[in-house]
């Protein structure tokens, strides 16, 4: 009845019949295809003028195509070009493209069969069908983009289609019906964030990526016992002056919302809902209960979050004992830190104090990761300040002195230490965290504008000669003698980085004397004759260009050198290493 030299109203018949018939499962659709041109006669039905007829064949090829070993068979029937061809007409009925979708999410599984979807001008269409009114065409073409992101090779194609905000929001849409969509949409954005552009993309559009660590690891979550109600940063609620005449001014702490000065921002706000959500789930059990991420392969699973959630979850994991599980948070942590708002909203969240703690683990891996997280962190003025304010300045310079210090850490450390000192946070006034837990969040920026201006405040010079003080009772000679062996021994991009700190210490007297006793003149001069002879021996022709690392570090010493030279009491063993500095880079 399928042929072609039937009746029409048979074939649609016949088709109708057999597509029900393949909806018993394997053996069924076995029996169809013992019938050798079937699959080319149900194709061809694709062209029929009656819409049922389309219909039935378009979910008759979903259901064969479902098994693997009739897949080929299709192929070489030309169903694939047919689907498209189905796809591109603007009259198809919701059914007929969601059967047409299904088909083509079939083949999607197989990788060999992957590349005719790329190679075809059917991606945007099939982007496209993301936004469709049918949330089954949604689900459909989710499926096809969820297969598609498990080969890496095209996820710059996907990207340049716009798939990535179509998928956040769908991942964002409630409703039971969209169960399955916000899984296939979770999943392909989960495979497109293992680039870290493309994470960065998925992080701007408010999602980031949080590794699953097991719930069997929430075991050891230990909730705060009762205190004074506190900010996730640890600055506490302020204590009303105002008694409520509910009788109820500590327990419901909302009555007093109407002072001004107790409102908290918004960041804190969202830093409070996460951890109250994440913390409850915790309590309860229901972390990662569904184990979501259960088909990725390897050690490395993931899922991907709403910010707020996410970055509660991350900083509750930290919290944690199993060593892994931190360390997988920690590098989350740093990889999502890729704009203001995410580092404010970390450090909201009270991931500064943690990860200054875990500086000290015993874990190498952690203590790694730890400190990967804080460089990304320091690139904030107010994640500095804070760090400044957990005395994070006093564990920093000795993790600098402990020879034991990994190089990868150390460099990690020494770059948040010049971020520090560039960014002049010994010259600021720590935040205020009580009462409300609000900070002056343009602190740098006024700091930068009255140096532009030309002078301070009384206050301010004052509190300056306060930290000048701090900061030489924690920089000796201890410090500055490691400084000149990481200089003499490391990286140039390393080598720039001790130079910039350096840089910052001549400028105070009592440093600069330690200089001059660790001879750091000679180890500068080393450091740049090495330098000046490697970037001359690598292009003959060209004696006057160095390499560009070589040029920063030349920089930043004869920042450190000029700062030296400019004291008062200047030896002559600086004089004779800036004379001949010049002389170098003169030549």
């Amino acid at each position: 009845m399928l042929g072609l030299d039937s009746d029409p109203h048979d074939r649609e018949h016949a088709v109708c019949t057999l597509r029900h018939y393949s909806l018993g499962g394997q053996k069924c659709v076995d029996e169809i295809m013992q019938f050798p041109g079937c699959i080319s006669l149900i194709t061809s039905l694709l062209k029929s003028e009656s819409a049922r007829a389309c219909e039935a064949a378009a979910g008759l090829l979903h259901n064969v195509t479902s098994v693997k070993l009739y897949r080929d068979v299709a192929i070489e029937s030309g169903t694939m070009e047919e689907i498209f061809s189905c796809l591109r007409k603007s009259t198809m009925t919701p059914e007929m493209k969601e059967q047409c979708l299904c088909t083509i999410w079939n083949f999607s599984t197989d990788e060999n069969l992957r590349y005719k979807i790329f190679r075809s001008d059917m991606l945007i269409l099939i982007v496209r069908f993301l936004e469709d009114e049918d949330f089954k065409v949604k689900e459909a073409a989710a499926g096809i983009i969820s297969n598609l992101c498990l080969s890496h090779s095209y996820h710059g194609v996907l990207v340049e289609a716009g798939v990535i905000p179509k998928l956040v929001h769908l991942l964002q849409t409630k409703g039971d019906d969209y169960k399955i969509i916000r899984k296939e949409a979770r999943s392909s954005l989960v495979e497109l964030s293992a680039d870290d552009d493309y994470h960065a993309l998925i992080v701007e559009e408010g999602l980031i990526r949080v590794p699953l660590v097991g719930s069997s690891a929430y075991n050891t979550f230990k909730p705060q016992p009762y205190s004074w109600p506190s900010f996730p940063d640890g600055s506490e609620i302020q204590r009303s002056s105002r008694p409520s005449k509910y009788g109820a001014t500590e327990l419901l702490l909302g009555l007093s919302v109407n002072e001004k000065k107790t409102e908290p921002d918004d960041a804190k706000i969202n830093a409070m809902i996460g951890r109250s959500n994440q913390q409850f789930l915790a309590r309860v059990g229901a972390i990662e209960l569904d184990d979501e991420g259960k088909e990725q392969s390897g050690s490395q699973r993931n899922t991907i979050l709403p910010w707020v959630d996410g970055v509660a979850r991350l900083v509750l994991i930290i919290g944690l004992e199993d060593a892994s599980a931190i360390a997988k948070a920690a590098k989350a942590i740093g990889d999502a830190s890729i704009n203001e708002h995410m580092r404010t909203s970390f450090k909201e969240a009270g991931a500064v104090k943690a990860l200054l703690q875990l500086l000290m683990h015993s874990d190498l891996p952690v203590r790694e990761m730890t400190a990967y997280a804080l460089e990304k962190l320091s690139l904030s003025s107010k994640v500095c300040e804070m760090i400044r304010a957990e005395d994070g300045l006093e564990l920093l310079v000795s993790l600098v002195k402990d020879p034991n210090t990994q190089v990868e850490q150390l460099e990690k450390i020494i770059d948040i230490l010049s971020r520090i000192f560039d960014m002049g946070i010994s010259m600021i006034t720590t935040p205020d965290y009580s009462s409300n837990g609000s900070e002056d969040t343009v602190n740098a920026e006024r700091f930068t504008q009255g140096n532009v201006d030309g002078g301070f405040n009384g206050s301010s010079q004052k509190f300056m000669k306060q930290e000048e003080t701090a900061s030489e009772s924690i920089i000796d000679f201890d410090v500055i003698s490691r400084l000149n062996k990481v200089i003499k021994e490391s990286s140039p991009s390393l080598q720039a980085k001790c130079a910039t700190v350096m840089e910052h210490f001549a400028t105070s007297e009592q440093h600069a004397t330690a200089m001059t006793a660790a001879c750091t003149g000679s180890v500068i001069e080393s450091v740049l004759e090495i330098g000046v002879i490697q970037g001359n021996a690598g292009d003959p022709e060209n004696l006057d260009e160095s390499p560009t690392l070589v040029i920063e570090v030349s920089q930043a010493v004869v920042a450190t050198v000029s700062q030296r030279i400019g004291l008062q009491h200047a030896s002559s063993s600086w004089n004779h290493g800036l004379a001949w500095l010049i002389g170098v880079l003169v030549v």
